[in-house]
């Protein structure tokens, strides 16, 4: 049997017709076919209006691509002698098409199709196709319908043989390219993901609306449908009218994920959804509302105490969320000794506690700016030279603020990093802001006045600065020099 999305089409009132083919390719596929019912898509037009339609039915295979199904039931179909199609039901009489189903189908397929590459920005290498299937009567005779159309074409009598003409259609679309196309798993799993995501996301959306005045049993059986969509997607949004069970979808997902073991934080606006959905959350899952939420943060967790310091310092930055660790990071960066960052041979952030009881270490307003800028900006951790060789280019601007020269014995300012720096590093690093220079970069660097470094930037403009050093326990020796090393053409 074919895998089905979803399992249960009942709850969402299909049409007889898409009813009876959902049966029938889910009873005469194999389980390498995968098959999804009604998946909506929508873009915009040349003129800027929006264009929204949907894929009855779209078919993947492993071995083959994918095909786009349009279903037409009622009693039968007239085709007029200029290519107009009209659908007579029982119910509404006859209904004339804006489009030929093929043309309703490929208008899927291309969007598909592009739509891949718009995703992975790689093109879609399996095969790729479109077909009509008219499971309760004939088509007439029509000179309006192509060669490739016919061999797309499924009719009632062909109801039980629809393995066959599935191939039919990817070999009638691939041409000499079926069963020649390299069609990787790879690219498989990366359009069935597609796909799922958007099924889930139009159920969620879309489906509950559509049947809010139904029965509330029946409501939460089709949820719960929706809940299996959901499960395997991690990031997803979900919109719809008030009592459209947002909610509800959320509340069931929160617990599901606590019962496998998961920790879950449920975040709401409103303070008394907050306190309603706390009696109705289980054990795992914490409710909260943005406003306490806000009251929670760095300033809400941590003290300005020494033993809360030391409690800070301690924690393995790796095994904490990512806020978590720039809210510790930013912590420890205001309450340390003098703003000092140093860490020891294992790696470990080893400065003492600063015992400034008036220190801000929580400044919000600078904190949201800086965010706002660092969003649209690139942050790299990793080897200087490995980040240089691959994005330096002419006419760049380069800063460079390595650990200064040792000037003096007890100077302590080279284990920035667990890996020291030392003269032939300061060497090494010379040798790069020439190359830099030569390569028609524009470079500026810090460090000390030491003598070695006017024998290694002798070519460029030195100037020395005086500098106030905030990190010595003596008055007179927190005065200093340093350099500024400027390599522009």
């Amino acid at each position: 049997m074919a895998v089905m999305y979803p399992k249960n089409i009942h709850v969402l009132d299909p049409e007889d017709s898409e009813l009876e083919v959902y049966n029938q390719l889910r009873d005469q596929l194999d389980d390498s076919y995968t098959v999804f019912y009604s998946v909506e898509w929508n873009r915009k037009r040349k003129d800027g209006s929006l264009e929204k339609s949907e894929a009855d039915f779209i078919i993947e295979n492993p071995k083959y691509g994918f095909l786009c199904l349009e279903v037409k039931g009622g009693s039968h179909m007239v085709i007029s002698p200029e290519g107009v199609w009209t659908l007579y039901t029982i119910k509404y009489g006859p209904r004339d098409l804006d489009r030929s189903p093929y043309k309703q189908a490929e208008d899927s397929m291309y969007f598909f199709k592009d739509k891949y590459k718009k995703e992975y920005n790689i093109d879609y290498s399996g095969l790729f196709g479109a077909g009509a299937v008219f499971p309760f009567y004939v088509l007439p005779h029509s000179e309006s319908i192509s060669n490739r159309d016919s061999i797309c074409t499924i009719e009632s009598p062909e109801m039980n043989n629809l393995a066959e003409k599935l191939k039919g259609m990817f070999k009638a679309w691939g041409g000499a390219r079926f069963g020649r196309n390299r069609y990787s798993q790879q690219e498989h799993e990366f359009f069935l993901d597609m796909v799922r995501k958007r099924t889930a996301m139009a159920a969620a959306a879309g489906a509950l609306v559509k049947f809010k005045e139904k029965q509330l049993d029946e409501v939460n059986r089709v949820q719960d449908n929706y809940i299996y969509f959901l499960s395997n997607i991690r990031q997803f949004y979900v919109r719809g009218g008030a009592g459209t069970g947002k909610t509800w979808i959320a509340l069931k997902l929160a617990n599901s994920e606590a019962e496998n073991g998961g920790k879950v934080l449920l975040t709401c606006k409103s303070v008394a959804l907050a306190s309603t959905l706390k009696g109705m959350a289980g054990e795992g899952v914490d409710v909260v509302d943005l406003d306490a939420l806000k009251s929670k943060g760095v300033k809400g967790q941590y003290k300005n105490t020494e033993k809360e310091y030391y409690r800070i310092r301690a924690l393995n930055w790796k095994s904490l969320s990512e806020v978590e660790a720039a809210a510790r990071m930013i912590f420890l960066n205001k309450t340390g000794f003098n703003g000092l960052y140093r860490v020891n041979r294992q790696g470990g952030f080893n400065v003492p506690y600063g015992k400034n009881k008036r220190t801000q270490f929580c400044n919000e307003e600078q904190i949201l700016k800086a965010a706002k800028v660092l969003k649209k900006k690139k942050l790299l951790c990793g080897d200087y030279k490995k980040i240089l060789k691959k994005y330096a280019e002419p006419g760049d601007f380069i800063f460079l603020d390595p650990p200064y020269f040792q000037v003096t014995e007890r100077e302590i300012f080279l284990r920035y990093t667990s890996d020291r720096f030392y003269e032939p590093d300061q060497e090494e690093l010379a040798e790069i802001v020439n190359d830099l220079y030569d390569m028609g970069c524009e470079v500026m660097m810090t460090n000390s006045n030491h003598p070695r470094i006017y024998d290694l930037y002798s070519r460029f403009d030195i100037r020395v600065v005086q500098v106030r050093r905030t990190v010595n326990c003596k008055g007179d020796g927190r005065k200093g020099e340093d350099t500024i090393i400027i390599a522009f053409h």
